[in-house]
């Protein structure tokens, strides 16, 4: 004869429910989405200061005219990296606008306006070849991962 504890099942159900709530919280909850829109935003500056565009090829030279600036300025010039102030690369952000959409942005307008000025000119401001599309999967993956395991399933 089998005999079933009812109350340490129900019990055990209990802890099962609010630990698969826990964990769903944790994966639709805005912070997993936060964490891959600020990883975009280090894979479009890191990408950017090693003067590549979205497509992986090499921007094209600065003018003959703003090289000279920015070398007088003592700053890099080949490859071009965009960043003279610092100021635009600087204020690229990630975060989630919901638990399944994120953005990338540029807290400072001026920034902003510079970034859309060079992304004419450079294509830099997008992500959409597959080495940086699967590190952003992986990462996706691995918080999900995390957060299963600390809710202890």
């Amino acid at each position: 004869m089998i005999r079933i504890n009812s109350a340490k099942v129900k019990a055990d159900f209990s802890l099962l429910k609010k630990k698969l709530g826990e964990a769903k919280a944790f994966i639709v909850g805005d912070k997993i989405m936060k964490d891959i829109s600020s990883q975009a935003a280090t894979i479009i500056s890191q990408r950017t200061g090693k003067g590549m565009d979205a497509d992986g090829k090499k921007f094209k030279k600065y003018s003959k005219e703003y090289a000279e600036t920015k070398k007088k300025a003592g700053k890099q010039i080949n490859p071009p990296n965009l960043n003279l102030s610092g100021l635009m690369l600087n204020s690229l952000q990630g975060r989630a606008v919901s638990p399944r959409k994120g953005e990338v942005y540029f807290s400072q307008s001026q920034a902003a306006n510079r970034a859309a000025y060079n992304d004419e000119e450079r294509n830099f401001f997008d992500i959409r070849r597959a080495n940086e599309i699967n590190a952003l999967s992986n990462r996706a993956n691995e918080l999900i991962g995390i957060a299963i395991k600390k809710s202890g399933l």
